[in-house]
């Protein structure tokens, strides 16, 4: 379970045309973010935080990521270690060398299966990596998705990105939900418990969703 913290607009800004003003079109990013302390944090799944953004206007890439969706992080790192991602002129408004940090590779024993790194990398985030044969990069449209989270050389977020009108399209539907495979890499760089599905449910008593990651199971390292 998790406990919601004080939000923030989660804006990151940079002037990255120096020339000392802000353009919010263009030099910043994020949406509304909401840090969330996890109630039960069993200390073999590894996680330690989780992070709620709301992205009205998406974000890139174009025609992919580009629709009003939530993004919930699941992080394996610190808060003060993904705080200390600098912004800067790199990619998605990164510090050059948070960037090159944040890029480096990951051993392919502990790449997820079918994920690819694009060099997707923000401020205050690190890399996404991305599973290049999900529906949503072959124009059939984003319903939801699941990204791996990497830094220096390492995994460090699972993050679930659903889109609002999948949510209201759960609302709608009888079976109001349901469960997705998570794909796995062959080995894992920790020991410990890894969820192997990601679900995302509509409680229409409670009138409420929840976004979870769920059948942990001990996975080799």
């Amino acid at each position: 379970m998790a406990k919601l913290s004080q939000s923030s607009s989660g804006k990151h800004c940079f002037d990255k045309n120096n020339d000392s003003r802000i353009s919010p079109a263009t030099e910043c990013i994020g949406g509304t973010e909401r840090p969330l302390r996890l109630a039960e944090r069993p200390h073999e799944t590894g996680l330690k935080w989780a992070l709620l953004n709301y992205n009205p206007h998406g974000h890139g890439p174009p025609h992919v990521y580009d629709t009003p969706h939530l993004d919930v992080h699941f992080y394996l790192q610190s808060k003060a270690q993904r705080d200390a991602i600098r912004p800067g002129p790199c990619d998605v408004l990164i510090n050059c060398t948070d960037y090159a940090k944040a890029t480096a590779p990951i051993p392919p024993a502990y790449m997820p299966a079918d994920y690819q790194d694009q060099g997707l990398a923000e401020v205050a985030m690190g890399n996404h990596l991305i599973d290049p044969t999900a529906p949503e990069w072959h124009h059939k449209g984003f319903t939801h998705a699941f990204i791996y989270g990497a830094y220096d050389g390492e995994l460090t977020f699972l993050e679930p990105m659903v889109s609002i009108d999948w949510l209201n399209t759960l609302a709608r539907d009888r079976n109001h939900g349901g469960c997705t495979p998570i794909k796995q890499p062959s080995r894992w760089q920790h020991p410990g418990l890894h969820p192997e599905k990601y679900c995302i449910r509509y409680h229409p008593k409670r009138d409420a969703f929840t976004i979870s990651l769920e059948q942990f199971t001990r996975n080799a390292v």
